[in-house]
């Protein structure tokens, strides 16, 4: 549990609930021995003029004492409530100080861990993780103090003002008693253990299933989705029920002991009562000290096996807690300062483990303004190549500049901040459509949201739903349509007001005419700023400054979309970004070679001969000699 430091009000609430339990401990200790005085006053009597006995002291602050006591012990209600006021603020401290570390970390983790972790998963073990830390620090503060004080009292008291043998008695017991506990323990923890397991599963397959539900749908699979639940909910069933058998037999065996331990302090003093040793009263003394210590010492036996269990659960909390991110900031890591948003890659290598590489040998330069292509089958390293430049992984090899700074050397989110995202699917929030917008800047004014909104060309959609900029998108945006989603993505952009942009496939989910007017309002919030397209379709990228075409994690060709249809004629044809430029121009389909389905549309680019392409669209761009430098070899 956290100390709340600094909190004033709170570290009072923390120091009354340990004097209450103070106050508490006292009134356990104290109560049998009212009950002895009690008994004794009335155990001295004498004889009546007629022989009947009486009493010959009265002692009625006794009686009043033994019931105060008694009441406060057994229905100490005004203590318990207020121990509970007084905890709860401290505990919902501490619980919340616990899951927004948690919730912190989970956020500053890298790409690398999300991509293996389930998510379904992640929130339940929060969930469940910080409740155990909660109750095992509970347990440890207001369960096991206490107790321990109980005990440490209770034997003193024997041990000293009863004498040794009443002291070795107890000892004896408590040490048999734990060392039953430890055996326990030990076998129910693999129980505990399978029991935890079984119930994540449970959820997170519950949790899979319902935010996967147009998934089930598609396939008709609400039935088969439901066996699998109730499967996991067996599971988890019997060992729920394992669980309890196996607390129930092996917790038959302590009650013996504190039946043994009570036989022989009983028989003990008994004996001394006959010996004229000790009065009558102290007899009952010592059967309520030894079943008042019986609490105590059992609450060790529980809560040990319930740390033992708890801690399976911190286990998994506290194994995402030590995961380390793989993408981290240096040591007093300046911000990045842009003026032009140039970009550099010298010589970029990466790997996603020691047997699969990403990229490789990566080198290019674009100056501030242009836009760069990135073309190549699929799995070749487009969008690795957008990742490693918004450092959601670091590169293993060569560097990454942003106007002339290593951005492996500045802070990440100095780096992000400069640059605007737009990937193939925008996934959007469970709020608002004003909500989801202004996620790019949540200091940003309604105004400044709408006029993002006109950009994008949304703000009439928007306009036309019942609650407007209100309404609600749903999970992951499922309310709106693709073409409405990647419109607000490209409107957070806009609001967001990057100086580099990466677009990932931005509208190839798309169909022509929504492809179109997303264009179009993607061509605005470019305009002057370094962009960098990720696509399938060329028509998307032929009017860039620079085209990359990757296959194989390799820059295989580059140039302009006219500098690379003019190369492949030069060579017979040959070069990877002309084969892909014949296939969805159409031009392989009369020879019967192209892997375009004959009733597929022409992917929107015109069909015209190499050697007539800058006749048919003079306004094409050629690459300044300047404006990309080439530093490294292609393969081509």
């Amino acid at each position: 549990m956290s100390y709340p430091r600094g909190k004033r009000w709170l570290e009072v609430l923390y120091f009354v609930k340990f004097g209450i339990m103070i106050l508490e401990r006292v009134i356990v200790f104290y109560a049998p021995m009212q009950t002895e005085r009690v008994i004794r006053a009335f155990s001295q009597t004498g004889q009546a003029a007629d022989g009947s006995p009486v009493l010959t002291k009265f002692d009625m602050a006794s009686i009043v004492s033994y019931v105060v006591y008694d009441y406060l012990k057994r229905y100490s209600n005004v203590l318990t409530s207020l121990s509970a006021v007084v905890t709860s603020p401290v505990d919902d401290y501490a619980r919340n100080s616990m899951a927004l570390r948690f919730f912190e970390h989970v956020h500053g983790l890298s790409m690398e861990y999300h991509l293996n972790a389930k998510s379904g998963e992640t929130m339940p073990v929060l969930r469940s993780g910080e409740d155990s830390v909660i109750h095992i620090t509970d347990t440890l503060l207001y369960q096991i103090l206490p107790s321990t004080l109980d005990v440490i009292l209770s034997l003193a008291y024997f041990w000293f003002a009863w004498g040794w043998k009443y002291g070795l008695v107890i000892v004896v017991n408590i040490a048999i008693y734990m060392v039953m506990n430890k055996y326990v323990t030990r076998r129910r923890i693999d129980t505990w253990s399978d029991f935890s397991d079984y119930s994540h599963k449970a959820t997170s397959r519950a949790t899979d299933s319902l935010q996967n539900f147009e998934t089930v749908k598609h396939f008709t699979n609400e039935v088969f989705e439901v066996d699998r639940y109730r499967a996991g909910l067996v599971g988890y069933s019997k060992m729920s029920l394992r669980a309890t058998i196996e607390d129930s037999l092996l917790t038959m065996p302590r009650g013996l002991i504190w039946s043994w331990n009570l036989f022989i302090g009983c028989a003990l003093c008994a004996t001394e009562i006959a010996q004229g040793k000790r009065d009558a009263s102290s007899f009952m003394t010592f059967v309520l000290h030894s079943k008042q210590l019986e609490d105590p010492v059992d609450t060790f036996g529980w809560v040990f096996s319930m740390i033992e269990r708890e801690f399976k659960c911190i286990e998994q909390l506290f194994n995402i807690l030590e995961a380390e991110p793989t993408v981290k900031d240096i040591p007093n890591a300046p911000p990045l300062v842009t003026k032009n948003g140039d970009i550099e890659f010298e010589d970029v290598g990466f790997q996603y483990s020691p047997d699969k590489k990403g990229l490789s040998n990566i080198s290019f330069k674009v100056p501030q303004g242009s836009t760069v292509g990135i073309v190549g089958p699929t799995g070749g390293g487009k969008s690795t190549l957008l990742k490693l430049m918004f450092r959601l992984w670091d590169p293993t090899s060569g560097r990454i500049l942003i106007d002339g700074q290593d951005i492996s050397k500045v802070t990440q989110t100095s780096v992000r901040q400069q640059i605007g995202v737009v990937p193939q699917d925008t996934t959007l929030l469970d709020e608002s459509i004003l909500y989801n917008i202004g996620y790019a800047r949540p200091s940003a004014t309604r105004a400044e949201i709408e006029d993002a909104a006109k950009a994008a060309q949304i703000h009439d959609n928007i306009m036309a739903f019942e609650k407007g900029y209100d309404t609600s998108v749903g999970e992951r945006g499922a309310k709106l349509s693709g073409g409405e989603r990647q419109r607000i993505g490209i409107a957070r952009v806009v609001l967001k007001q990057p100086s580099i942009i990466l677009l990932d496939e931005a509208t190839s989910a798309l169909d022509s005419a929504t492809e179109s007017d997303i264009q179009m309002a993607l061509n605005a919030v470019t305009k002057n700023r370094t962009t960098f397209v990720v696509a399938h379709r060329l028509s998307t990228v032929m009017h860039a400054d620079l085209i990359l075409c990757i296959k194989d994690g390799r820059i295989v060709e580059r140039g302009t979309h006219e500098e690379l249809i003019q190369r492949a004629v030069e060579n017979s044809g040959e070069g990877e970004y002309y084969k892909m430029w014949r296939i969805q121009s159409g031009e392989n389909k009369s020879s019967g070679s192209s892997t375009v389905g004959d009733d597929e549309p022409d992917c929107s680019i015109p069909m015209m001969k190499p050697d007539a392409l800058t006749k048919a669209d003079p306004n094409l761009p050629t690459t300044p000699k300047k404006a990309v430098e080439e530093t490294t070899n292609v393969e081509e």
